[in-house]
């Protein structure tokens, strides 16, 4: 229902958004853009006393729709934008914390958001990266400095633990303690190949998987390292690259 109330972006709306961050969007991105869009945390009493979610706002938002391995939409990806477009909504909860402007509905797991498409077949180079303005921006860097192949796909996975897919184990963090004072413990590096996760098309023929430098530094590199591990197959070279930290 969300995404059919939305729209293809248009220049003084989720263009707006682009511009600000210097990105430019491929045509065959699967995006759209919503003039309202309610932004809920916690929950609240109705009238007759019963628990429901509880509106924080109303703000245009920039929707994608995950895609499943058979390439069936089945879920949503929601990122909550200030009124005048510019940026991502800032909300905060009752006690004074930020809430997160994104939400996913539907599934996610193993699935992917598609923001630049070629013709199915042919060999082609895969930008796999955590969100949508991270695989963007390699986009619009590789086009700017002449280095956009017309074969080149980009997709995002959602979250880092949707691209690395999950782990077969943990190991402690170095630095980040519990509550309790123990370390606490990250996904490791090696898949569970029985859980199944995003599958790559047999006709690419290199995979890069992209690191944000604004992630916490250790699960992402491990997150890396297992989605090399959990992509690799004859015919196809991985890598890994990552963004300056704090970017």
């Amino acid at each position: 229902d969300i995404w059919s109330r939305g729209r293809r972006p248009t220049p003084d709306r989720l263009g707006v958004y682009h511009r600000a961050r210097g990105l430019l969007l491929p045509g065959s991105a699967v995006l759209r853009e919503i003039d309202r869009l309610g932004f809920y945390d916690g929950e609240e009493e109705d009238a007759r006393g019963r628990a429901r979610p509880k509106l924080i706002a109303e703000t245009p938002a920039q929707l994608a729709l995950f895609f499943d391995v058979r390439g069936e939409p089945c879920g949503l990806h929601v990122t909550h934008l200030s009124m005048d477009w510019s940026r991502k909504a800032q909300f905060r909860g009752e006690d004074g914390e930020i809430l997160y402007p994104k939400k996913m509905r539907g599934s996610k797991k193993g699935a992917h958001l598609v923001l630049r498409e070629v013709a199915p077949g042919q060999p082609c180079r895969l930008f796999l990266a955590e969100g949508i303005e991270t695989c963007l921006s390699v986009a619009t860097a590789l086009q700017a400095t002449g280095a956009l192949r017309q074969t080149d796909r980009f997709w995002a996975a959602g979250d880092l633990g949707n691209l690395g897919g999950k782990a077969l184990g943990t190991v402690a963090h170095p630095t980040l303690k519990t509550k309790a004072g123990r370390a606490q413990r990250v996904p490791d590096a090696t898949p569970d190949m029985a859980s199944p996760g995003i599958v790559i098309p047999d006709c690419v023929t290199d995979l890069v998987l992209l690191g944000d430098g604004d992630s916490e530094p250790f699960a992402t590199d491990l997150a890396m390292q297992r989605g090399r591990a959990r992509y690799a197959r004859p015919g196809l070279r991985v890598e890994v690259a990552m963004a300056a930290p704090g970017m």
